[in-house]
């Protein structure tokens, strides 16, 4: 076929490809082979070695349990020590058994350690059994206690036996005896002495494995034994022993040979104790057990010494494996830099060199001429790639026109975009000095389409994009531009008009932007902010004029207009708006922001029921500023977190400290989206309410109707976990956003807040009368609570009784107070014993 020509370069490419795929495939096959084998030899070591390490340290372990129970049981020879004890050699026999099945001890030659390993363990086994049995006898384990309970015993029990008696007989009334009789009370008293002191020695040698202090406590022994016998031999030397009674004589005479005797077997005693033999475990102890505990621990270690040395020989035959897979990558390279030499000289004799020869002929071609010459090569590739060529010169001339209306218009709408508007102001400005007249420029800003577009998809955003451009363009004259500026941002430049016909025509615009969007299901309502320059009163540059415009429409956008022209004095706002950009970062700091806070009360008992938490800014320069006109500031500079997580902290701080003796009552505090959406607001609310003591029931977190429509995903995860603490949820400013009975439904909320605009004017405007009942039924119907704000006079709080609107606010009730004001408020409240304040 004619596609395996060798005359196509992608035959060539091929043949080259398929050389380096085999090759290549050959090379990894080795490699992989190679390291496959290497790593399976390697991992089974290492199975094997933790198998022997996991076996061998609890062989150890068991060892050590064993050797502590011993010296345990040698201290207390408890049933349970002994049982727990020959328990641990039976765990060490059956390990060092299934040691001795592991094939890797067999590969190691440790198959005579191991069967010594076993011996060893029956022989402990044995030991430990004869030392058990010793331990039961207790005069085969303390030798010495056959004098010491039998002759010295009795010894003792004689010499106290005469004093008593001899003591006895003597009659204290008697003048003549009452020096004998005290002499024999002293002589009691050192013998009881010299018993104790012999006690304390015995005491001393049974619960202690060595004699540091036996010496010193058998010299105590000795010297009250001794004057014990001086004291004996002096009375004997003064007494008349004519004329004491036959027992006394007989204590006398009898005691020194009794403590000669108590002494003889004293020695005997002292002399078992001082060497190894005073207890009988002690040699088997000493010269049986421990040598064959270290016999073991020998051969632990010996397993321990070859694993590690086994593990040593791996990393060097791992190392060896890597240095070989090393070479084995350098010789795949040396193969690839071949191919690719060669590649590179069948490319440039095929490819290179004739595009070259091409290339130059296409600058030639300066001219765009259809026909040029082919260069002389053989390359099928490069033939198709000039009729290719020609072909694209035919598409460029048709393309040229609609790449140059691209870039001067929008793609979505098909309106002028900020290039084309500019060189139309240019024009309009060159025009204006020509012919002495003015022209107007309008930036046009959609109110709550950022919510509509977050909320419903940016499908129905471009619909509504779409549909606005539509609108504008039926409006104007042909004569006027009408260009998007980006976003849901458009300007209109309107010419040769004047003030009254800028007017007219905002005033049409706006009226046209609030007619209804239907899109798919939705029945849409948006509003729009305007900004107007007029040339040459606000600017004699394409810039400034934008810029002026822009400023105005910032203006109207905040005082919630429909349009704004724009004044000198604007420019002034906006360097205020700058420099309370720059004061709220430190006006927590500066202790500048206050709360106030405005009661909330049932609307049938006029009780207060709640109050919120309202901010205030005592600006240094400006006075007090309201939150209306530093919120905004802080939405957009992320300060807004910081804030909202202060006054909850000052408004719970408060709350905890006033006299409130409703059960029911609650501080309402505003929070934003930006709050909602942020991981680190549930986990401060919950330590703010720990740390003043507030039940989350108390609190009550107002969101505004808005807020619900930015990333509603988030803010409902948020909500939910609000909730579940315990916090109540209220939507505030209701009625002026664009949140569906859906949203209500899935959102966990308690209380709707019926927007102040609708209340201060329901008692004058039937139909603000007939938005509030629809909202009030609404809710209810919802199983939701109602807030009326802005209760200003009796007119609308009867109509909201009649309504049965659940609470009321506002001026009419009571206007924010400060803490001090509103603790006076509750000490009154507290002095009547109701929270009746109207």
């Amino acid at each position: 076929m004619q596609i395996f020509s060798l005359k196509s370069f992608r035959t060539r490419y091929l043949l080259v490809a398929v050389s380096t795929i085999i090759s290549t495939f050959i090379f990894i096959s080795f490699v992989e082979h190679y390291i496959s084998t290497s790593s399976k030899a390697g991992l089974n070591n290492i199975e094997q070695r933790l198998a022997i390490t996991q076996l061998k340290t609890r062989l150890h372990t068991h060892s050590q349990t064993s050797v502590r129970l011993l010296n345990l049981y040698l201290f207390s020879p408890t049933r349970n020590y002994r049982t727990e004890f020959f328990k641990q050699l039976e765990a060490s026999q059956k390990l060092a058994g299934s040691l001795q099945e592991n094939p890797w001890i067999r590969t190691q030659h440790l198959e005579t350690d191991i069967k010594k390993l076993n011996k060893l363990l029956v022989q402990l086994k044995d030991r430990s059994n004869r030392l058990m049995k010793i331990r039961l006898d207790g005069e085969k384990m303390y030798p010495a206690m056959r004098l010491a309970s039998g002759e010295m015993l009795n010894t003792t029990n004689t010499i106290i036996s005469l004093l008593n008696t001899a003591l006895f007989e003597l009659d204290i009334d008697d003048k003549s005896r009452t020096k004998i009789y005290v002499d024999i009370m002293d002589l009691r008293d050192k013998w009881r002495r010299t018993v104790n002191a012999y006690r304390l020695y015995l005491v001393n040698r049974l619960s202690s494995l060595t004699e540091s202090r036996l010496p010193a406590q058998s010299t105590d022994v000795r010297v009250f034994h001794t004057a014990f016998k001086e004291k004996i031999t002096a009375i004997r030397k003064r007494a008349d022993l004519e004329h004491l009674g036959i027992d006394t004589v007989h204590a006398l005479t009898q005691i020194p040979s009794h403590i000669n005797d108590w002494l003889s077997a004293f020695n005997e005693v002292d002399n078992i104790n001082m060497t190894g033999a005073w207890r009988g475990d002690m040699p088997i102890i000493l010269n049986d057990i421990y040598p064959l505990f270290d016999q073991v621990y020998y051969i632990i270690n010996t397993i321990e010494n070859k694993i590690n040395a086994a593990s040593i020989l791996d990393v060097k035959e791992q190392y060896q494996a890597s240095y070989d897979i090393s070479l084995t990558l350098w010789g795949i390279q040396i193969l690839l830099i071949i191919l690719i030499t060669g590649g590179y000289f069948i490319i440039d004799y095929s490819l290179l060199k004739p595009l070259s020869k091409l290339s130059s002929m296409l600058h030639k071609n300066v001219d765009m001429n259809i026909d040029i010459f082919l260069p002389n090569t053989q390359t099928k590739e490069i033939a198709d790639f000039v009729k290719a060529y020609q072909h694209m010169q035919n598409q460029i001339h048709l393309r040229q026109e609609k790449l140059e209306h691209i870039a001067m218009h929008d793609e979505l709408t098909n309106l002028p975009n900020r290039s084309l508007l500019i060189d139309r102001m240019t024009l309009a400005i060159s025009n204006a000095q020509r012919f002495k007249n003015n022209f107007a420029v309008i930036i046009l800003d959609l109110d709550r389409f950022k919510e509509v577009n977050d909320t419903l998809g940016h499908l129905i955003g471009d619909n509504i994009l779409q549909q606005v451009a539509q609108r504008l363009s039926k409006l104007l004259r042909d004569t006027d531009t009408v260009a998007r500026m980006g976003g849901d941002e458009f300007a209109i430049l309107l010419s040769n008009v004047d003030e009254q016909v800028i007017t007219d025509i905002a005033n049409k615009i706006s009226n046209a932007i609030e007619e209804v969007y239907n899109v798919q299901e939705h029945s849409l309502y948006l509003g729009a902010s305007l900004g107007i320059s007029i040339y040459p009163q606000h600017g004699l540059t394409t810039e400034v004029l934008l810029k002026h415009a822009d400023v105005a429409m910032y203006m109207a956008k905040r005082s919630d207009i429909n349009y704004v022209i724009y004044k000198p004095e604007n420019d002034e706002h906006n360097i205020k708006q700058l420099s309370l950009l720059s004061d709220l970062r430190q006006a927590i700091d500066l202790k500048q922001l206050h709360l106030v806070y405005q009661p909330i009360y049932t609307t049938l008992t006029n009780n207060i029921i709640g109050y919120e938490a309202l901010i205030r800014w005592q600006h240094p320069r400006y006075g007090l500023i309201m939150p209306d006109n530093f919120i905004l500031l802080a939405e957009q500079t992320g300060l807004i977190k910081k804030i909202t997580l202060w006054v909850i902290d000052m408004a719970l701080k408060n709350f905890s400290s006033w006299p409130i003796k409703h059960d029911e009552a609650y501080i309402s505090i505003n929070v934003t989206a930006w709050d909602l959406q942020d991981q680190l607001f549930f986990t401060h609310i919950k330590k703010s309410l720990k740390k003043f003591n507030v039940k989350p029931e108390s609190l009550m977190l107002e969101l505004s109707e808005r807020s619900m429509m930015t990333d509603s995903t988030r803010i409902e995860i948020s909500l939910d976990n609000l909730k579940t603490l315990g916090i109540r949820i209220s939507i505030d400013d209701f009625g002026t956003g664009f949140s569906s009975l859906s949203i209500l439904k899935q959102l966990p909320v308690s209380i709707l807040k019926i927007d102040k605009s609708f209340v201060q004017k329901m008692a004058t405007i039937k139909n603000d009368t007939l938005i509030v009942h629809s909202i009030i039924d609404l809710a209810h119907n919802l199983e939701l609570k109602v807030i009326a704000e802005g209760v200003e006079d009796t007119k609308s709080r009867d109509l909201l009784k009649k309504f049965n609107c659940d609470y009321c606010q506002g001026y009419l009730f009571s206007t924010p107070l400060n803490e001090e004001q509103l603790l006076s408020l509750l000490e009154v409240i507290n002095s009547t014993g109701s929270t009746r304040t109207l």
